[in-house]
């Protein structure tokens, strides 16, 4: 029997160990020959065009570790930090808004209440160099949605569309019909619906105001799992990512991906 697996690589799956590292480096077949392992890039793709190639360059330029895994097929994930792609910078949004005519803002709202903190922030999205800006922020715990909208409202920001955790049905139905937020909306999740919001996020460099501590703190301590082997399991540590998560929401709903996929 024959058979033929393409994929792309994202982290050492078993693929890795039951194929890949059984092929000589230089024939790329097992010593047996019964295993045919070839690691290609998007060099040998015919169908790229200038603005696909563009795309490559420019992440090779600002962010070389996600090359490394999407532009050159190495294998693993380099690094325990999820995202190395942002600096911390004082602007005006509203300046960086009116920069470009498709410049836009995005918010997102990730719930929380004793252990875990409500999480909400607000960028804007330059989708022509590929830049988010990071500007506002609530990160505290045991707020109710009165208390919520509230704050968000002093901010100025409860009429935007806001993209909030699809899982607190009730809490964004509150906030819609008792307190007026109608533009909240669920996010969307589904398989792989974490990591395909970090892909999309890599490709693009954050800036954060430095009044958004609570933002900085936790993406400068977003980092990779390890599994008791210390091997990275291609999947992010599900704690102290409240942030985070709201940050992918609003990203994930404003962004489109790039013309090709790497799923």
């Amino acid at each position: 029997h024959q058979h033929t697996i393409i994929f792309n690589p994202w982290h050492e799956c078993w693929l890795k160990t039951k194929f890949f590292d059984k092929v000589d480096d230089d024939t790329h077949l097992s010593e047996n020959g019964q295993i045919l392992a070839i690691t290609t890039t998007y060099k040998c793709n015919e169908f790229l065009s200038d603005s696909d190639f563009e795309l490559f360059e420019r992440m090779k330029r600002d962010n070389p570790r996600r090359y490394r895994t999407a532009g050159q097929a190495e294998w693993g994930v380099d690094g325990d930090t999820v995202y190395e792609n942002y600096d911390v910078l004082e602007f005006d949004w509203k300046e960086v808004l009116r920069r470009h005519k498709t410049n836009t803002t995005g918010f997102g709202l990730d719930f929380g209440w004793s252990l875990d903190e409500t999480a909400f922030c607000g960028a804007v999205l330059d989708k022509v160099n590929r830049e988010i800006y990071v500007f506002c922020e609530i990160y505290r715990t045991h707020m109710s949605n009165r208390q919520i909208y509230e704050a968000i409202d002093e901010m100025g920001f409860s009429q935007e569309q806001i993209i909030a955790d699809c899982a607190n049905v009730k809490d964004i139905a509150e906030l819609r019909n008792e307190y007026g937020m109608y533009r909240i909306r669920p996010c969307r999740k589904g398989k792989d619906s974490i990591m395909n919001g970090i892909r999309l996020i890599q490709d693009y460099h954050i800036y954060i105001h430095p009044r958004c501590t609570n933002f900085i703190k936790e993406i400068s301590g977003y980092v990779w799992e390890k599994n008791t082997r210390g091997e990275f399991t291609g999947r992010p540590v599900g704690k102290n990512d409240h942030l985070m998560d709201s940050f992918r929401y609003l990203c994930s709903s404003n962004l489109k991906p790039a013309v090709f996929s790497f799923e």
